[in-house]
């Protein structure tokens, strides 16, 4: 019994002074975006929604890897991608990959995209731009929106050390307040 409850007390220790550097500094954003673009034109209403995984402490440049579009409803004539810089305020681009995903090109050519862009390191993430264009053959046409109403929730998951420190140490507390019990009982002196 002694061995196992010293194998415990070390696990506990062992798992306690884990450098956090092991850690993954590796975060999952969940957004929706919802914009009114100006009025007269198709499309007035952009909106859709991703998730994101990235490591918030590097820069990506039109990443397609760690991006899934769950609905658009716009064309777009290139795979969805992202940009992120947090030297610049830590801001998010999301769009399509031909122009670059922080980019719309309506001049001399415009292919049909879109880009949104945001600010992740407010107290409340907030839409800084949302445009786009659209191709109409021979010319192409930029739109932006007046209006955007949006969603970024964090949905990391929690680490799990933590947790098992915790009951680890339940777990030898309880042993030893059980074994404590018997000690002191086995010396209490019978009552006739």
């Amino acid at each position: 019994m002694r061995k196992f409850l010293a194998g415990v007390a070390i696990a506990c220790a062992l798992v306690t002074v884990a450098p956090p550097a092991a850690q993954s500094a590796t975060v999952n954003y969940s957004i929706s975006f919802s914009s009114l673009m100006f009025p007269g034109i198709p499309g007035n209403t952009v909106s859709g929604s991703f998730d994101l995984q990235f490591d918030p402490t590097l820069s990506y440049l039109d990443s397609t890897i760690g991006i899934t579009q769950n609905s658009l409803n716009v064309p777009v004539d290139s795979p969805i991608a992202f940009s992120y810089s947090p030297i610049a305020g830590g801001t998010l681009a999301i769009g399509g990959l031909e122009n670059g995903a922080a980019f719309l090109s309506s001049f001399p050519f415009a292919t049909d995209d879109f880009v949104l862009t945001i600010s992740l390191l407010n107290v409340a993430p907030f839409a800084l731009f949302v445009g786009q264009t659209f191709d109409f053959g021979n010319f192409g046409f930029l739109n932006v929106a007046y209006q955007t109403s949006l969603s970024v929730n964090d949905v990391t998951p929690v680490p799990v050390p933590a947790a098992l420190v915790l009951f680890g140490s339940a777990l030898a507390g309880f042993f030893g307040f059980g074994k404590l019990r018997k000690r002191f009982s086995a010396r209490e002196p019978a009552v006739a």
